[in-house]
């Protein structure tokens, strides 16, 4: 059975299973809102995939410990 994230953490929530908080971005302005709708001091940006080849995306996941380098990630990614 292949399920994308957002499928584990909603069955996984239904079972009570905690969960992380996290948002979806298909823009830089979706990933800088998700960072400040998060808060703290520390973010990710996960990478796993069932679908096979990173892509653009890159793989495994990544962690942010300030708000510029999340933008900047961001914009790493959403480049045209």
């Amino acid at each position: 059975m292949n399920l994308h994230e957002f499928q584990s953490k909603a069955l996984f929530s239904e079972y009570g299973i905690p969960v992380p908080e996290g948002y979806p971005a298909a823009t830089v302005d979706d990933a800088v809102a998700a960072a400040r709708a998060l808060g703290g001091g520390r973010w990710a940006r996960g990478g796993g995939r069932w679908g096979g080849g990173g892509g653009r995306w890159g793989g495994g996941a990544e962690r942010r410990k300030t708000f510029n380098s999340c933008l900047a990630t961001a914009a790493g990614i959403f480049k045209s």
